[in-house]
């Protein structure tokens, strides 16, 4: 389990806290500009999970395993073993799924990850055919990967000075509204002076 102290900074990124996990330690991370680092990490996790395809998946990454399929089917699903389960072990040292794809997945909560077990499994059993079933947890997986993940991409200053601008209008609106309502119920006391 690898652990990073609060205060260190590491690859453009400084740690502010840190929280141990089974798959990987999970730190909140405040990002700053300066950080060429970061962006470029990024900028690669973002490439990589652009360019990833199920028929990309190294084969010696996973292990399948085939059982009978269970539902409808009649004789074809009680016969033969078609349903297919790929099983992707030691997850969090993965080598093919880049570190900051990973920790992602472990902050969102990919949904075929086996904590327990430091496993990804995933079922399917959809089709007749193992290689159809296969090829199908492939792109289940590839799915939930591209769905979960997410790297911003740089803003620029224009943009952020516009917003920050947007923000700072509608608080002085709002400030204003309360400012006249605040008015509106105080005119509305009776004045009790004897």
């Amino acid at each position: 389990m690898r652990v990073i102290y609060s205060g260190i900074v590491v690859a453009g990124v400084v740690v502010q806290g840190i929280r141990r996990m089974g798959f990987a330690s999970r730190s909140w991370v405040r990002r700053y500009s300066t950080g060429k680092r970061v962006e470029k990490v990024d900028e690669e996790c973002r490439e990589w999970v652009r360019r990833l395809e199920w028929r990309g998946v190294p084969e010696d990454l996973y292990r399948t395993h085939y059982d009978r399929a269970g539902g409808p089917g009649g004789q074809n699903v009680n016969k033969v073993n078609s349903k297919c389960t790929l099983t992707i072990n030691g997850f969090s040292v993965c080598e093919w799924v880049p570190l900051g794809v990973r920790r992602q997945l472990a902050e969102k909560g990919f949904r075929y990850y086996a904590r327990a077990k430091d496993a990804v499994v995933v079922q399917c059993d959809t089709w007749r055919s193992r290689e159809d079933n296969r090829k199908g947890c492939l792109q289940k997986l590839v799915k939930e990967i591209k769905a979960a993940v997410y790297f911003a991409r740089p803003v620029s200053e224009e943009k952020v000075e516009r917003w920050t601008k947007i923000h700072k209008d509608a608080d002085r609106s709002r400030l204003k509204v309360k400012k006249l309502h605040g008015h509106k119920k105080k005119a509305r006391t009776r004045i009790t002076e004897f």
